[in-house]
C-alpha cells in the first residue's frame, strides 16, 4: 500500500529567484494562485535556498536555473510540463492546459 503525504502540496515548483524574468513570472503566478497556495495545493520554492532539493531526481542546480522544474505528486516534471501543471491550477487558465497539454 502506497502512503501519500497529505500535508505535501500536489505541485511544488522550483524556480530561480536570481533570474529577474523567472522571479517576476512566478511572482505573477503566486498572486493568481494565492488560494491554491493557502490550501496547500501548490508551493513555490527558491532553488537557491535548497540547491540540492532535486538531486535525488538527477536535476542539478544549473538545470533548474535554466528550466522550470517541479514535483507533481512526487513525479519530476520539467519545462513546458511545469507551465501546463501551473495552468491547470490557475483560475481561468485551464483552457491553456487543455490546449497545450
Amino acid at each position: 500500500m502506497v502512503q501519500i503525504d497529505v500535508s505535501a502540496p500536489l505541485l511544488t515548483v522550483f524556480y530561480n529567484t536570481k533570474c529577474p524574468v523567472c522571479d517576476a513570472g512566478i511572482g505573477w503566478q503566486k498572486r493568481r494562485l494565492i488560494t491554491a497556495v493557502k490550501q496547500g495545493k501548490i508551493a513555490f520554492e527558491d532553488i537557491n535556498l535548497e540547491p540540492d532539493a532535486l538531486k535525488a531526481y538527477g536535476a542539478t542546480l544549473e538545470d533548474i536555473r535554466r528550466r522550470l522544474h517541479a514535483l507533481d505528486s512526487g513525479t519530476l516534471i520539467v519545462g513546458a510540463d511545469v507551465a501546463i501543471a501551473i495552468w491547470r491550477l490557475t483560475p481561468g487558465k485551464g483552457w491553456l492546459a487543455s490546449l497545450f497539454g
